[in-house]
This record gives C-alpha cells, sequence and structure tokens, in this order.
C-alpha cells in the first residue's frame, strides 16, 4: 500500500449529532469530540455520550471518526457543505507535492503537523504525515464523486499529486457537494446516504 493515499474527508453540517449517530450505525468509531466552550476548545471524547453533554449545546468545531482507514470529521455548520479532502503523506511525498503545488500555481498554507492546498479548481486538500496516524484495518476509501457545475481541472491534481493519487470523479450539478464515497473492504455490501446527502456505497 502507498503511503500517499486518500483516505479523509470532511464537511460542515447542521445535523451534527445525528451525522455521528448515523456514522457509528456504520461501524465507525468516534475518534474526537472537539468543542468550543469559553473561546477555547474542549474535548468530549468517549466514553462520554451525548447524553452527558447535550444539554449544554455545545458547537463542536470537529467530530473525527474512523472505521479502519477511513477517516471523516465534520463541525458544526450554518450550512450543510464539503469542506476538503484529506491525504497521508510520507516526508518524501510531502516535499514533493508542495514543490509542485507551487509550480503550479496552488494555494499552499504549511502548519507544524498538516498542510491545505488550494488547488486551480476543486475543493481544499489537506496532507497529514503518514507517521502520525497509525490507522489500520482493512477499509480504505476506493473512489469518491464530487459535484459542481463546471468540472475541475482533474489532470492538474494528478500532475501535482502524482499519476497514482487517488483523485475525485465529476458529475455535472448545479451545486458544489460531495456526492459520494466508496468504501472497499466493508464486512458487508450496501448503499445508504448520511444526514448531509452524501451516498455510502460500502464494498466487501
Amino acid at each position: 500500500m502507498n503511503n500517499m493515499e486518500l483516505f479523509h474527508y470532511h464537511f460542515w453540517t447542521t445535523e451534527i449529532e445525528k451525522t455521528e449517530s448515523f456514522y457509528s450505525s456504520h461501524g465507525f468509531e468516534v475518534v474526537g469530540r472537539f468543542a468550543l466552550e469559553n473561546y477555547r476548545i474542549k474535548r468530549y471524547d468517549p466514553p462520554l455520550m451525548w447524553d452527558d453533554f447535550r444539554h449544554k449545546e455545545l458547537t463542536f468545531r470537529m467530530i473525527e471518526m474512523s472505521l479502519g482507514q477511513v477517516r471523516v470529521t465534520f463541525g458544526t455548520g450554518r450550512i450543510n457543505t464539503f469542506g476538503y479532502f484529506g491525504y497521508r503523506v510520507n516526508n518524501e511525498e510531502h516535499a514533493s507535492v508542495l514543490q509542485r503545488a507551487k509550480e503550479h500555481g496552488w494555494g499552499v498554507n504549511k502548519k507544524e503537523r498538516r498542510t491545505f492546498l488550494q488547488p486551480s479548481t476543486g475543493p481544499k486538500i489537506q496532507l497529514d504525515w503518514a507517521k502520525e496516524l497509525p490507522i489500520g484495518g482493512k477499509e480504505e476509501l476506493q473512489s469518491v464523486v464530487i459535484t459542481s457545475p463546471e468540472p475541475y481541472d482533474s489532470d492538474d491534481w494528478l500532475t501535482v499529486l502524482g499519476a497514482e493519487a487517488v483523485v475525485p470523479s465529476w458529475e455535472e450539478k448545479r451545486a458544489f457537494e460531495l456526492e459520494k464515497v466508496v468504501i472497499q473492504g466493508a464486512e458487508n455490501t450496501e448503499t445508504v446516504q448520511d444526514p448531509n446527502g452524501v451516498y455510502l456505497e460500502f464494498r466487501t
């Protein structure tokens, strides 16, 4: 398995508790809950349950969940909207991708633990250090589908990320959305839709 892999997607939702419940019911486990409380981030991780803090009406900056090698994160938003995709990279890949991104005029926001890229077209990308994500399991993201009024430049993505990288498929639609994710290595075959309209296709 290549270190450089698409493994993560993030979105903002008005249905934060329902979204966690949905993903939990399909095998995902909560890795962390990060709430904004008194201008600081406070964690409400398991074994805490929603009954323990629902009365606080917290604003969650992010809830992180995992299934095998797949990560989904979502935060409280005013509307349901897709945020970005995440790729796991090693040191060599990180340096090469950053160099190519700059050469192609992509926006680069490098931080200590992760780097955000803004391609010329399409959604934002987050690069995470593979060594800091010791995740395992057979489930993995096989493909993703995004929609928008105009196609994004997938060739540009492949040039920057590498020819073997999994990049989104595109379908024409009025709104920019994450339409579908395909998860390979699941226990059962099924297609379901999360509270935000994203289809999850589980394949064995």
